[in-house]
């Protein structure tokens, strides 16, 4: 029991230090831009370490895109809590559907995130990286779920399409709801195949 507690008390500090870390961080990006800000300077206002920084974070680009994990997550959760019988395009459609209510819960830190995204070229190659990886992890879902690997390889890549056209749309009227403009790309997708 004991131990329990105090590996939990460990957890609780590890998130809170990361958290810290995370905020200190996107302040510095927006306040001096993405290339500017320094791992001294992030390390500086989250009150630890360079070193300290270097056990959460490989590098600033890891730091910049820390929430894909849970976002990551998200997708994973939603693809596992889905009906087994559910069709593969639909399932991809909640997949992403969820992906849009995670990635739109906090618009002006989203927003500051694609200013910055937009005028760093390192921060869009690592974007594409990211995106690549929701592919992935929808296509080892799939393939669990007994889509063949063609299906699995490419349903990803046409739900992450809606997603994209539909997160673009939200970026210029954050107004908008943005699960609502992923059905309307997956209603768009299926008046073009008809």
């Amino acid at each position: 029991m004991l131990g329990r507690m105090a590996e939990s008390l460990r957890a609780r500090r590890k998130r809170r230090t990361a958290e810290a870390i995370v905020a200190g961080a996107a302040g510095l990006f927006e306040e001096r831009g993405f290339e500017r800000t320094t791992i001294d300077q992030i390390a500086a206002a989250a009150e630890i370490s360079r070193r300290t920084f270097f056990r959460y974070f490989a590098d600033k680009e890891e730091l910049f895109f820390a929430e894909d994990e849970r976002l990551l997550a998200v997708i994973d959760q939603t693809l596992d809590d889905a009906p087994g019988d559910e069709p593969v395009l639909d399932l991809a459609r909640r997949a992403t559907r969820a992906l849009a209510a995670a990635s739109a819960a906090d618009p002006a830190r989203r927003l500051a995130r694609e200013r910055l995204i937009a005028t760093t070229p390192a921060l869009q190659a690592r974007r594409l990286a990211k995106t690549v990886r929701w592919e992935q992890a929808i296509a080892a879902r799939l393939v669990a779920r007994g889509s063949d690997w063609p299906e699995a390889l490419l349903v990803p890549k046409v739900a992450l399409a809606c997603f994209q056209a539909a997160y673009e749309r939200w970026v210029l009227d954050p107004g908008q709801d943005l699960p609502g403009l992923v059905d309307e790309s997956f209603a768009a997708l299926a008046g073009l195949t008809g």
